[in-house]
């Protein structure tokens, strides 16, 4: 179920990331879940920099962590596996109208991009992906994904969604393919956002060791 509130990450400073990262890392994290999401937000005073009300602020910042968390665990299986997907999500391209020349597949419920804005932040994205040697999808909602994997046999998927949608998608597949996911920072139904740095991040660190050398 999608979140019932909007929020907007993206004026916050690296070293909320590089905290975000850091207490994910911690042993017995979902025994003191509650705890460490308190003190990022008490830290970073969230509801004030966002104007997020507390209580949306604490599933936020619950979800982010526990997404770090999930990439940490997961970061060895993924890094094992040969034939991968980047996962993009529409709502993040310039253009929602005719002036994005994405062409759409309806077979795989799949958006191409055809680079047409070289500020787009998916066109950015799919260069980078591609560059990494990924497959890359922009779809228009987590719902094309079992289309998607039912067509394609990977082994490994790169999600970028809404972090309430990475949990759902985290619970339907997350025991069937290894994954790394990147949380959007700002939500909604168009003009939403990603850390570029943080995906690319996650690409380059999936790297196998031959393909490194």
């Amino acid at each position: 179920m999608a979140y019932k509130f909007s929020f907007d990450l993206t004026g916050l400073s690296r070293s909320f990331f590089r905290e975000m990262a850091r207490v994910s890392d911690q042993r017995d994290l979902h025994r003191k879940l509650g705890a460490i999401a308190e003190h990022v937000i008490t830290a970073f005073n969230i509801p004030e920099a966002t104007g997020l009300p507390l209580s949306d602020a604490v599933t936020l910042i619950n979800d982010m962590i526990d997404i770090y968390a999930r990439n940490l665990a997961q970061q060895e299986n993924f890094r094992r596996s040969s034939k991968r997907a980047l996962v993009l999500p529409h709502c993040s391209r310039k253009y929602m109208d005719h002036r994005c020349q994405a062409e759409f597949d309806p077979k795989l419920s799949t958006y191409s991009c055809r680079h047409c804005s070289q500020d787009c932040m998916v066109n950015k994205a799919v260069r980078i992906g591609e560059q990494e040697g990924y497959d890359v999808y922009v779809l228009p909602g987590g719902s094309c994904i079992p289309k998607l994997l039912a067509n394609r046999p990977y082994n490994g998927v790169v999600g970028v969604a809404c972090p309430n949608e990475i949990q759902m998608g985290i619970r339907q597949y997350g025991n069937v393919v290894p994954y790394q996911a990147v949380p959007l920072l700002r939500n909604g139904c168009a003009n939403t956002e990603f850390n570029m740095d943080t995906l690319r991040e996650v690409l380059v660190s999936g790297r196998r060791p031959a393909d490194s050398s």
